[in-house]
């Protein structure tokens, strides 16, 4: 139970500072003489949380958080644009910095990690900050729930991802299957870790953003879908993770979590104005529609 808190305690910590650092970050990788960074790279400020550090002489030293400096935040400005490095810049970084025949070794360190966090058992489903749920298919109904609310809310047709609802309640008892919650990281892939500059293959030496933790299935972790997505370097993870069950259940869950990672996707792309992208997501939400009603 100590080893739980602890864990937990420590996924927190990183959950905040994935939340904070990232526009740090950003506002500070100036060139030399230049003024730190105040607005994104298409020109909106960036509001967030600042700090101030005031000291009294015979007082001691006090630290004041306010908002309007935009100092500590993710990575995007008031109109809720992105920026900093995506998983593309990251990929390249890597093809550049590291040979190609490398890549596997990364992979391998990620399963690791990813079967360390995985291994780590919770209290209940769903957000690790919650709320949570006595069983799995109730998590992963109120997250689809969310996610068709929110495309709505931006006037995209969510009227698919609520048929995954719909089969996802049909189907409960296959989704109840997963009866031990498990530490889902939420983005533990390449643009969230840190690799060893110096080193002549890549190291992971930390990893970031862990502000979407949940408790779950832990083959619904974004981690896994991106494992799957190609058949390259990226199937060395599992000789450091470890096999993923492969029966008929698993593969039905596995396109429920696929239409909760387009849902997600398809509001990330309209949010970016990838139109393209967000027609896509139809088209493949479609295809699982076809095979799990």
């Amino acid at each position: 139970m100590e080893t739980f808190w602890i864990t937990a305690m420590a996924v927190l910590w990183g959950a905040g500072t994935g939340l904070l650092i990232p526009r740090a970050a950003y506002r500070l990788s100036v060139p030399p003489e230049q003024p730190w960074r105040t607005d994104c790279p298409v020109g909106h400020p960036l509001d967030g949380i600042g700090i101030g550090i005031g000291i009294g002489i015979g007082i001691g030293i006090g630290i004041g958080i306010g908002i309007g400096d935009g100092w500590l935040g993710r990575a995007r400005c008031t109109d809720r644009d992105t920026f900093g490095p995506g998983t593309p810049t990251i990929a390249l970084v890597m093809a550049v910095v590291c040979p190609r025949s490398t890549w596997a070794v990364y992979y391998r360190q990620l399963g690791e990690i990813a079967r360390r966090v995985h291994d780590v058992r919770g209290p209940a489903f769903g957000p690790i900050t919650g709320p949570t749920y006595g069983r799995w298919s109730e998590a992963v109904a109120a997250s689809l729930k969310d996610i068709a609310a929110d495309l709505e809310g931006t006037g995209l047709d969510a009227s698919d991802v609520r048929k995954v609802i719909m089969a996802a309640h049909h189907h409960q008892p296959v989704l109840d299957e997963i009866t031990e919650p498990r530490m889902l990281a939420g983005d533990l892939w390449l643009p969230n870790t840190q690799l060893d500059h110096q080193s002549p293959h890549p190291v992971i030496t930390g990893t970031y953003d862990f502000d979407r933790t949940r408790w779950g299935d832990p083959a619904a972790d974004w981690t896994i879908r991106m494992v799957l997505a190609k058949s390259d370097e990226r199937q060395a993870f599992w000789e450091t993770y470890g096999p993923l069950n492969q029966s008929e259940d698993t593969r039905w869950r596995q396109k429920i979590y696929e239409a909760r990672h387009l849902g997600a996707l398809r509001l990330e792309r309209h949010r970016l104005g990838n139109s393209e992208g967000v027609r896509n997501s139809y088209k493949s939400m479609a295809q699982i529609l076809a095979t799990v009603a």
